[in-house]
């Protein structure tokens, strides 16, 4: 197996398969990870490949042990009895990590998808260490994990400004991170305790997005989805298909997009970003909780937080609905210039704002006008698809795991090595 340290080197600034052969290799586990099991026939109409090189190509990813073959099934049409290639994967591991202020959780999943354990941890931003954090997690998770099942890469899920090709955190200002190189220091510690893995850092955002987007099931592999989410303040993403669209490296973050000029100062040294508007504390605060109870809640029972928004906006609160008011217009501003700019399939909402979404939806405007939109798709004036959706708890280690699947199935012969079949 080729060492890659970075996942993120994969993605921006990166390359892809090197080869015309590895391309195909990872058409083949693309189609099956994101479809399921299917035939050889419709595998290698999907990827444009002939019979005889389909045969090839899969002999090779069951050598190493990617795939797997079903034994002849029946049909009733005429013809050979079908067999189905199914994504394989057991003999590879991959884990996920999402390091949150308080509470932090991790995964570990083969690489075909299916789980082996979980682990969780409770922890104090400034008086334990990230990377210790991360790391304890990882070890209660491999310490039975068999020699013959290498740890090929480990996703980490953070909240704030991400470099994603190096793993370095920029700013993290919840768990306590400022320009530390935390992609470094977790491939330190897993060569201590003998994992040689890659290690991916992104923003916990991108990660939910991908879990939501998988959930939501699939769109032409062109369409744009819109993905506004975050689990304590209002973020996002923008993915072609099923991909991020990462740009120069952070394409789609919305939270400091400026909405009022005039308005809140934010952390980020400007004002009114829909961040300032949009977000629980903030909507904690106005069903008359201090500021400091306010920041704690959310820091401590996210559960609780969205509780009391939520009984509050049922009972009528005039504080609690000018809140709402307010982050729906913020969003419905962004929005728009996205929705300008991409002509998106459609907006997911899910974090707390989706956990919200039955006080949120009502509130948008989004409908698209045909005199702008000239020979648009939306010319009848047809509103965006906005949907919110209540992500389950775990979400963005969903997403983790995905993307620690998806870079090793796209490169399979970084990741993956060669065994003798059997007979």
């Amino acid at each position: 197996m080729l060492r890659v340290r970075h996942l993120g080197s994969l993605e921006v600034g990166g390359h892809g398969p090197e080869n015309p052969r590895e391309r195909h290799l990872a058409a083949i586990l693309g189609e099956l990870q994101r479809h399921g099991p299917d035939s050889r026939a419709s595998i290698a109409e999907r990827c444009g490949l002939g019979t005889s090189t389909l045969s090839e190509l899969v002999g090779e990813l069951r050598g190493r042990r990617l795939v797997t073959e079903s034994a002849p099934v029946r049909t009733r049409t005429v013809g050979r009895p079908l067999r189905q290639l199914r994504l394989d994967g057991d003999g590879y591991l991959v884990a996920a990590v999402h390091l949150a202020a308080s509470r932090s959780e991790a995964r570990l999943a083969t690489l075909g998808g299916r789980e082996l354990g979980r682990a969780e941890r409770r922890w104090e931003p400034g008086q334990d260490d990230a990377g210790t954090v991360i790391t304890d997690l990882l070890r209660r998770l491999l310490v039975e994990v068999s020699p013959d099942q290498p740890l090929l890469a480990v996703e980490v899920g953070v909240g704030g400004v991400i470099r994603r090709a190096t793993g370095r955190v920029i700013n993290a200002k919840a768990v306590g991170l400022h320009d530390r190189p935390l992609g470094d220091e977790l491939l330190d510690h897993l060569d201590r305790l003998g994992f040689d893995a890659a290690v991916g850092i992104d923003n916990d955002c991108n990660f939910a997005a991908l879990a939501t987007v998988a959930e939501a099931g699939p769109t032409d592999d062109r369409a744009v989805t819109i993905y506004v989410g975050g689990e304590e303040a209002v973020g996002g993403t923008v993915l072609v298909g099923p991909n991020l669209l990462r740009g120069a490296g952070g394409a789609g973050e919305i939270a400091h997009w400026v909405v009022d000029p005039r308005g809140r100062p934010c952390w980020c040294g400007r004002r009114g970003c829909l961040c300032t508007v949009a977000n629980l504390r903030g909507l904690l605060t106005s069903t008359g909780m201090g500021p400091d109870e306010a920041e704690e809640l959310v820091r401590t029972d996210r559960r609780a937080a969205l509780a009391r928004v939520d009984a509050a906006a049922d009972a009528g609160d005039p504080g609690v609905d000018a809140a709402l008011q307010e982050s729906a217009d913020g969003l419905t501003s962004v929005l728009h210039g996205l929705q300008a700019l991409l002509d998106p399939e459609r907006v997911l909402i899910g974090g707390f704002l989706g956990a919200l979404g039955r006080h949120l939806e009502p509130r948008l405007s989004l409908r698209w006008p045909a005199a702008v939109g000239g020979g648009s798709r939306r010319e009848d004036e047809s509103p965006l698809s906005v949907r919110t959706v209540r992500e389950p708890c775990g979400a963005v280690v969903d997403g983790a795991l995905l993307s620690a699947r998806t870079r090793c199935l796209e490169h399979p012969l970084h990741f993956s090595r060669s065994y003798a079949l059997p007979d």
